[in-house]
């Protein structure tokens, strides 16, 4: 193999036991996130040296403060891509998910992982949809479906529906009203 991509830094280190063969891991998170999880000599075997792509500027900006040569660091922006095929109608997906009719849609995306805070998502959900009642979120990936004790437990089951993984779910994403990024680790969320 001529080179070796990963989407994570933790891949960078194994170009010492690999001989030449580069690798390029990816830090989608903010480096102060993933410097909790790594030991400072680790963290220094994954981001010196080596080729990273990050998904932000703020990300890009952490690591030369960090001391990692700008020619090392390539940004590729955390974004959803626009599904550009045809588009099932909002109302018709509305009805697909079972979302009530006249609803103000909230949608959640994520995996399911601690960074994400869908725990987040569903404490300001709760307190929002009391003062607007209307509101209705969907939660779109494994997050959600690892949060269903959680829903039933914040009574939130009427209010919430999870839609479970959704193959390409940016063909969808247009059914809803509001757009919630929860997570604590991506420099694009709260």
């Amino acid at each position: 193999s001529n080179i070796i991509f990963s989407w994570s830094i933790f891949t960078n280190a194994f170009h010492i036991v690999s001989g030449k063969i580069p690798f390029i891991g990816s830090l989608r998170q903010q480096l102060s996130f993933e410097k909790n999880n790594l030991t400072s000599q680790r963290l220094k075997y994954c981001i010196f040296g080596f080729p990273i792509v990050v998904n932000s500027s703020y990300v890009a900006d952490e690591l030369k403060r960090e001391g990692v040569k700008n020619k090392n660091i390539s940004v590729i922006y955390n974004i959803f891509e626009t599904y550009k095929g045809d588009r099932i109608s909002k109302k018709l997906l509305r009805e697909k998910y079972q979302i009530p009719v006249g609803a103000i849609l909230v949608l959640g995306v994520g995996r399911d992982s601690p960074s994400k805070d869908f725990r987040f998502f569903l404490d300001v959900f709760k307190k929002a949809s009391h003062t607007i009642p209307q509101l209705h979120a969907c939660l779109i990936g494994t997050g959600g479906i690892a949060h269903k004790k959680t829903i039933r437990d914040l009574e939130l089951t009427e209010k919430v529906t999870i839609a479970g993984e959704v193959p390409e779910c940016n063909k969808i994403l247009h059914m809803g009203d509001i757009f919630f990024l929860s997570s604590k680790a991506e420099e694009i969320g709260r």
